[in-house]
C-alpha cells in the first residue's frame, strides 16, 4: 500500500480487511470489522474517532490507545478495570459501550455516540430549569454507580456528555475504581485537580464521597459559570487543596446564593460533613425535579448535533510504535452489537 495517500472522500477509498489499522490513513482499513472515518477528540492515553461497523451504518466513537504507552503495570491494570466496570454499566445517563478489541499495536473500545457537546461547551447563560434537570440526571447517573460499588474519581464538565436530545451521558471511565463499597477507602492520586477532593490530597485514604464533592463542582460551575479556585492551574489548584484546613476557607462566587449557595455548600465539605447522594436528592434545590420522568423532559437548547458521516476528507495519520510490541491482553474482546 502506497505511503502517499491523497486527500480523498470516502466514497473513493477502498477499504481493506487487516489486523491492523494502516498508519498512513486508518479509513483505508477495517479490523474487526470496524472502520474508522474521523478524529472527534483527544485525551490523555487515547484518541477518540468516529467510527462504523461493515455490517450496519450505526455511528459509533471509538477510541483506541496505543499499547507502547502502556509499559508500565499500573497502565496496564488501568485499561483492564477500565474495560471490566464498563462493559457491564447499562444506564440511560452512562455512556455505553458497546464493543471491545485490540489489535497488535492498540486497544479499541467501542462506544456509543454522543454529540460533540460536553458541559463544557454548553452556552454561558443556561436555562435554569435545564441546569436542574442536568444536575438531576447526573445525580442519577452517580447513584447508580455507586449501587455498583463503583466510584468514577473523574466528575467534570468535559466527562459529561450530551445525547441529541440533550440527556446526559457520563462517559470516561479511565480512572474509576471498582469493589468501593460505602465505607471503603482508595489511596491513589488521581482525577483532575479542579475536580478532586481535600481527601485525596490528605493520602489517608478516600471514600466513593469523593465524587459528591466533584458533583459540588460541577453545580458552581453549571450555575455560576465560575471558576470556584478562581485559576484554572492544576497545580495551583491541587496547593490550595492540600493546605486547606477548613472548607470555610472557600470563596463562593458572589451570584451563588440562597438554596443554590446551600446546595454546593453542602457537597463542598471535607468528608465527614459532606451531604450524602440521599442528602444531595432531597434538598431543595431540586424541589420540582420529576426524578421518575427524567427522560420526558425537553431540553431548550436541543437538539444537539452528532458527529456525522461527512467532512471524513482528510487521511486518518495514526502514531507509529516507538518500540517492539508485544503486549496482548487476555479475555479483552467482547460486543454488546
Amino acid at each position: 500500500m502506497s505511503d502517499k495517500i491523497k486527500t480523498s472522500e470516502l466514497e473513493d477509498i477502498q477499504v481493506l480487511s487487516s489486523e491492523d489499522f494502516y498508519s498512513k490513513d486508518a479509513r483505508t482499513t477495517s479490523v474487526k470489522g470496524f472502520h474508522l472515518l474521523k478524529k472527534i477528540e483527544s485525551g490523555g492515553f487515547g484518541i477518540v474517532f468516529l467510527g462504523k461497523h461493515k455490517d450496519n451504518d450505526l455511528l459509533f466513537a471509538i477510541k483506541i490507545v496505543n499499547k507502547w504507552k502502556l509499559v508500565k503495570p499500573i497502565f496496564q491494570e488501568s485499561v483492564k478495570r477500565e474495560l471490566r466496570i464498563h462493559k457491564e454499566l447499562d444506564h440511560p445517563f452512562i455512556i455505553k459501550m458497546m464493543a471491545a478489541f485490540q489489535t497488535p499495536t492498540r486497544i479499541c473500545m467501542v462506544l456509543e455516540l454522543a454529540s460533540q457537546d460536553s458541559m463544557a461547551e454548553l452556552p454561558e447563560i443556561l436555562p435554569k430549569e435545564d441546569i436542574k434537570y442536568w444536575l438531576a440526571e447526573v445525580w442519577q447517573g452517580l447513584h447508580f454507580l455507586h449501587g455498583k460499588s463503583i466510584v468514577h474519581r473523574d466528575i467534570k464538565n468535559e466527562n459529561i456528555l450530551l445525547a441529541a436530545d440533550g440527556h446526559v451521558k457520563i462517559g470516561d471511565f479511565g480512572f474509576a475504581k471498582d469493589g468501593m463499597e460505602k465505607d471503603t477507602k482508595a489511596f491513589e492520586v488521581v482525577g483532575t485537580a479542579f475536580s478532586m477532593s481535600p481527601e485525596i490530597f490528605k493520602r489517608a485514604g478516600y471514600t466513593r464521597a469523593t465524587d459528591i464533592w466533584a458533583f459540588g463542582v460541577l453545580a458552581l460551575e453549571l450555575i455560576t459559570n465560575e471558576n470556584l479556585y478562581g485559576t484554572a492551574d492544576q497545580n495551583e489548584i491541587a496547593s490550595i487543596l492540600k493546605k486547606m484546613q477548613s472548607c470555610d476557607q472557600l470563596e463562593f462566587p458572589k451570584n451563588l446564593r440562597g438554596k443554590k449557595l446551600d446546595f454546593v455548600k453542602g457537597m463542598l465539605q471535607f468528608e465527614e460533613n459532606r451531604m450524602s447522594l440521599n442528602e444531595v436528592r432531597a434538598h431543595r434545590f431540586f424541589s420540582g425535579v420529576k426524578w421518575d420522568a427524567l427522560l420526558d423532559y425537553t431540553f431548550e437548547g436541543a437538539p444537539y448535533h452528532l458527529p456525522e458521516k461527512k467532512d471524513c476528507n482528510k487521511p486518518i495519520i495514526l502514531e507509529e510504535p516507538t518500540v517492539a510490541v508485544s503486549l496482548v491482553f487476555d479475555d479483552f474482546e467482547f460486543s454488546n452489537l
